[in-house]
This record gives structure tokens, C-alpha cells and sequence, in this order.
């Protein structure tokens, strides 16, 4: 996938520990296939609703995460958004 092959075996035992219908899981095996997730993503994908909490269990857990603000208009509208990436 996107993500650089360091990155991603730097997670790897981490991700083979974990529950596989856990969300840390599927949220930090999602990170690692794609590079990047958004709360859109997550609830669309997997019907989690809390992003922002997963993504401080997985700090927690040691995943290096970085969070980048993106505004847009969307049909007029402002909205803005987390965009989580792994390094």
C-alpha cells in the first residue's frame, strides 16, 4: 500500500496483537494499508463514531499519529475535519 514499508513493520506486532474485530485494530490496520483516515472514513467503513478516541488509545499504545486540520467549503458550506496519518 501507501505506506513506507518502515513505517509499517514498525506496527506490525503491535497490529497482530491486537483483538481483529477490536476498532484500535481496524483503525490502525486501516492507517497502514491506506496511509491516512478521516471521522468520515471511520464511520462509513466501520461505524465508529469516536475517531478521536481510538486515535488516543493508539498514541497510547505507542503509534506515532499526526493530525493535519483541513478546511473546505462542501456545497457552499465551510467544514473542517482531522485527517490522521502514521508515521
Amino acid at each position: 500500500g501507501v505506506m513506507n514499508k518502515k513505517v509499517r513493520k514498525k506496527y506490525t506486532t503491535l497490529l497482530n496483537n491486537m483483538q481483529q474485530d477490536s476498532q484500535n485494530y481496524k483503525i490502525l490496520k486501516h492507517l497502514l494499508d491506506k496511509g491516512s483516515i478521516t471521522t468520515f472514513d471511520a464511520f462509513s467503513r466501520y461505524g465508529i463514531t469516536r475517531l478521536s478516541g481510538r486515535i488516543f488509545d493508539l498514541k497510547d499504545l505507542g503509534v506515532n499519529i499526526d493530525s493535519t486540520m483541513v478546511y473546505k467549503k462542501v456545497k457552499g458550506n465551510p467544514v473542517h475535519y482531522a485527517v490522521y496519518t502514521v508515521k
